[in-house]
């Protein structure tokens, strides 16, 4: 398997538009794995409901091998007539620049919540409700797997048939502390890791998906004047056996954000349990 990267971003309040409500809008790229060269691949799924503010995010694997996966979160917001970030270093153009979202704490009482100087900010004005949940969803189209910059967004049809599967129910969101101490459970949880990286705490095997990672953003103040408040999801995904380039061993990469010792725990025992 080619490791699938997919980067998605999300906005609420166009640049140099001052509005009260959010306005919800996705797109993104992707390289890795094509249906047509490769018997494995997996898709990331962003459904958005733009009435409540909510964004479902869920991966489904429709390749042949079992899949492990993470995503990070990253935030960037600006106020004001001459856009200024909320944090200095950070560039609308450059998604490196924007901030992980991280847990203020280890606790699971405050996963919704951002740790970091500046950063905390963002959630004067915007607040987090993050959670777990199951829903129906179309599978990615075939046609559409081998066009690497593919994202499967509102898949909210609204016609449930025989056309459509249903993620697993998702146990809880919890922090890698909180997964230790329920004695790292290979089951159906989002791990929410120190360094910001989300690991869904089983292989994605051949045909499914993972459970739904749901946040929902309520705007709490406004900024003073203009305003643009964005997300950044980015998802990585690899099989147990894919080779350097390829397996969940990419996690572990510099280049790739690498992974703490907790979660290369959580992700060698994946394969052993």
């Amino acid at each position: 398997m080619i490791a699938v990267f997919v980067t998605g971003t999300y906005a609420w309040n166009n640049p140099g538009v001052d509005k009260t409500a959010l306005e919800i809008t996705a797109s993104g790229t992707s390289s890795g794995a094509s249906s047509d060269t490769d018997d494995d691949g997996a898709t990331l799924h962003i459904d958005t409901n733009k009435d409540e503010n909510i964004i479902d995010i869920y991966i489904e694997n429709w390749g042949k091998s079992a899949v492990a996966a993470r995503l990070q979160i990253r935030e960037y917001a600006e106020s004001g007539s001459d856009a200024a970030p909320f944090i200095s270093a950070a560039e609308l153009d450059d998604i490196d620049t924007w901030n992980t979202h991280i847990p203020k704490t280890t606790s699971n009482s405050d996963i919704d919540d951002c740790n970091k100087g500046a950063a905390k900010k963002f959630h004067t004005y915007w607040k987090w409700e993050v959670t777990g949940t199951s829903k129906n969803y179309y599978p990615a189209p075939a046609d559409n797997r081998a066009d690497k910059t593919f994202i499967d967004t509102d898949n909210t049809k609204g016609t449930i048939d025989v056309s459509t599967k249903e993620t697993p129910t998702v146990k809880d969101v919890i922090t890698i502390k909180s997964w230790q101490n329920k004695d790292e459970p290979i089951d159906s949880y989002w791990v929410y890791d120190s360094d910001g990286w989300v690991y869904w705490a089983k292989p994605i095997a051949s045909g499914s998906a993972t459970g739904v990672l749901r946040i929902k953003v309520t705007q709490a103040a406004n900024p003073n004047g203009e305003y643009y408040y964005g997300l950044n999801i980015e998802t990585q995904m690899g099989t147990e056996d894919g080779g350097d380039d390829n397996s969940y061993l990419i996690f572990s990469k510099k280049d790739n954000g690498s992974w703490t010792t907790d979660a290369k725990t959580l992700c060698e025992a994946l394969w052993s349990k």
